[in-house]
């Protein structure tokens, strides 16, 4: 039976070896239509990338498969499960469709394949980054904000603990006075211990 194929090092792709030919031929017109409108593409990890206006848009090409009931075991052991065997149909797939709400993918039809539909696909990959773009510009737009308020709250924080040191130091200042004034009005206070008083609200307080 036909296996799986795909390589890390190359192309995003999962096909069987009877479709792998084909699927390279697509992403090859992809990519050349995708350069001719001045987008650039990586291949790097096992990830297809291309960049349109900024954003990494990551694609793949895959075989669907068919679940087909099985019985599997011998004897007592038997139960049933399933197989997936490659059904010869391919999916074109903009990973970042999704969460877009754009379209995500292309499978092959009776009457058009994926390979008849690259115009569309690749208008919708524009039209996803302009989406991102426009994600992004929204994010920037709310993390200005929060910095603003979060430096509004700072300031504010600075402000009021400079307002509590300072009303502390003006309270200590008046008890200081309002002390020295009585200390000057008793008879029976010594007259050292007033001027050490003076002295020391003189080179605390000036």
């Amino acid at each position: 039976s036909d296996g799986w194929v795909g390589d890390s090092d190359v192309l995003n792709i999962r096909v069987t070896r009877h479709q792998l030919r084909r699927a390279l031929r697509i992403f090859d017109a992809l990519i050349k239509a995708a350069e001719a409108r001045g987008y650039t593409t990586s291949i790097a990890s096992g990830r297809t990338v291309i960049l349109i206006s900024g954003q990494e848009l990551e694609v793949r090409i895959f075989e669907r498969s068919t679940r087909v009931p099985v019985t599997k075991g011998e004897g007592t052991w038997k139960y049933s499960s399933y197989d997936y065997p490659p059904c010869g149909s391919l999916c074109f797939e903009n990973s970042n469709g999704g969460w877009t709400r754009l379209r995500k993918e292309w499978n092959d039809g009776k009457r058009q394949r994926i390979e008849d539909r690259l115009g569309e696909i690749l208008a919708v990959l524009e039209q996803t980054a302009e989406v991102m773009n426009e994600r992004d510009r929204r994010r920037a737009i709310e993390d200005e904000r929060r910095r603003k308020e979060e430096l509004e709250r700072f300031e504010l924080r600075q402000k009021l603990s400079r307002l509590k040191e300072e009303i502390a130091d003006w309270e200590e200042r008046e008890r200081v006075k309002r002390y020295l004034e009585v200390l000057r009005q008793k008879e029976t206070t010594e007259p050292e211990w007033v001027n050490w008083v003076e002295g020391w609200v003189e080179r605390e307080f000036q």
